[in-house]
C-alpha cells in the first residue's frame, strides 16, 4: 500500500493559504503535512512575521529620525515572532478545523478526569 502523493499549491494559492484561506481538498496532505508535520509550530510563527513584513517596510521608508525608523520595525518584528509562537496551537487547532482536518489532543489533555 503505497501513500499518494502530496500535491503542492501553486505560489497564488500558497499565498491564499498564508492570508488565512482554506485550500481545495486535492491539497488536503499538503494541508494536513503543514499543520501536523515536524516543524509546523516554526512554520506558523513565520506567517505571522510575512504578514507583518509590508508594516515593516512602511516603517522603514517613512520620513523621520534613524532610531524611530529602525525601532518600530524591530519592535514589530520581534512582537510577531513573540506572538507567532505563543499562539501557533490556537490558530494551528483553527486551520485543522477549517481544513476538515483532526485536531491532534494534547497528552496532558487525554486524562482529563470528569
Amino acid at each position: 500500500m503505497t501513500t499518494p502523493p502530496v500535491r503542492r499549491p501553486p505560489l497564488s494559492g500558497r499565498v491564499h493559504y498564508l492570508i488565512g484561506g482554506t485550500l481545495p481538498t486535492e491539497y488536503r496532505l499538503w494541508v494536513e503535512h503543514d499543520l501536523t508535520g515536524p516543524g509546523w509550530r516554526h512554520r506558523q510563527a513565520l506567517r505571522l512575521v510575512l504578514q507583518t513584513l509590508p508594516f515593516v517596510l512602511v516603517f522603514l521608508i517613512l520620513p523621520g529620525r534613524l532610531e524611530t525608523r529602525i525601532g518600530i520595525p524591530v519592535f514589530l518584528l520581534l512582537v510577531s515572532i513573540a506572538m507567532g509562537y505563543g499562539t501557533a496551537s490556537n490558530f494551528r487547532n483553527r486551520r485543522l478545523v477549517q481544513h476538515g482536518l483532526p485536531v491532534p489532543v494534547a497528552p496532558e489533555e487525554d486524562d482529563e478526569e470528569f
